[in-house]
This record gives C-alpha cells, structure tokens and sequence, in this order.
C-alpha cells in the first residue's frame, strides 16, 4: 500500500499518454471514448481523495468530503456537457451540465473556507 500512489501515478500518466491514441486504439468514435477515459480519470480522482480521507484520518474530514463531491459534481457536468457537445451535438446554452458545474465551484468553496477557518493563523505582530 505505500507505493500505491506510485501506480496510481503510472496509471493516469498512461490514461493520459493513451487519451490521444484513442482513435487508433478503439473501435467506438474517438469523442464517445474520450469521454469514457476523460470519465474514468475523474472518477479516480474522487475515489484517490475518498481511500486518502479514509486511510489518513484527517482531523477534517468534512473538507475532503466536500473536495471530493466537487470533484464528482464537475465529473458528472463534464460528461453531460462532452456527451451532448461531441457526442450529440447538441449545442445550445445554458444545459443541464451547467447546473453540475456551479454545485462543483459551490462544493469546492466551501470545501476551502472550512479548511482555511480551521488552519491556525500565524502571529502577525507582536504581542
């Protein structure tokens, strides 16, 4: 288990390398499986932050839980928006992934004022 963010690592450097291979390594269309892999990313992404909250036990929790949903509000939003874009080609604003996009920033927020409220404070002066 230490060498887990290692592969982890490995893993999304090769997903990545992969990602502009995909129209010769796939039968699907190139943006069908540029979401899937693009989705797949995102979704580890939330899973790393959930297996670290529940490995580390950080004193807060509650920030990375908020992270985390974030991180799935904005995974969720971009499949919406790539699958109607590129997929279906559907091109008409505002859509349904933008309802995903601002609850990701309002997580996200809220996530970074709990924990900067929670973070000591440095001495600014004397006494």
């Amino acid at each position: 288990m230490r060498r887990a963010w290692l592969a982890y690592l490995a893993s999304g450097g090769l997903l990545a390398a992969g990602y502009f291979f995909l129209p010769a390594l796939t039968p699907l269309p190139t943006a069908a499986a540029r979401v899937v892999v693009y989705t797949l990313v995102g979704l580890s992404a939330v899973a790393a932050i959930l297996v670290g909250v529940r490995r580390h036990r950080p004193a807060s929790p509650l920030v990375w839980y908020l992270l985390a949903a974030g991180r799935l509000c904005y995974v969720v939003a971009d499949v919406l928006f790539f699958t109607l874009q590129h997929v279906l080609h559907v091109n008409h604003v505002p859509t349904v992934a933008d309802a995903f996009y601002l609850a990701a920033t309002r997580s996200w927020r809220r996530g970074c004022c709990w924990w900067s409220a929670g973070a000591p404070r440095a001495a600014t002066g004397p006494g």
